[in-house]
């Protein structure tokens, strides 16, 4: 569960407010035009933004009570462009 995600960068508001539940077994899919902050949610949502939320649970666990690198055991990520 994800409650009140928001994201700022510089003067930019690029997530305000996003709030959404995942239950087991659902697969979920991420579309949107580009630039409209797909990648930025799920970098957010890895801790790698500074993205602050209001609540963050995953699995029941409480991920804003944990340091960030618990959170990356929880993730895997593969950018749509590679780098060496």
């Amino acid at each position: 569960a994800v409650r009140g995600l928001s994201l700022q960068v510089q003067q930019n508001l690029i997530l305000r407010n996003v709030s959404f539940d995942i239950r087991k077994g659902e697969f979920v899919a991420i579309v949107g035009e580009v630039g409209a902050g797909k990648s930025m949610l799920l970098l957010s949502l890895m801790g790698e933004t500074g993205a602050h939320f209001q609540k963050y649970f995953l699995k029941g666990q409480n991920l804003l009570a944990l340091d960030q690198t618990a959170w990356k055991k929880s993730f895997s990520f593969v950018p749509q462009e590679g780098f060496i």
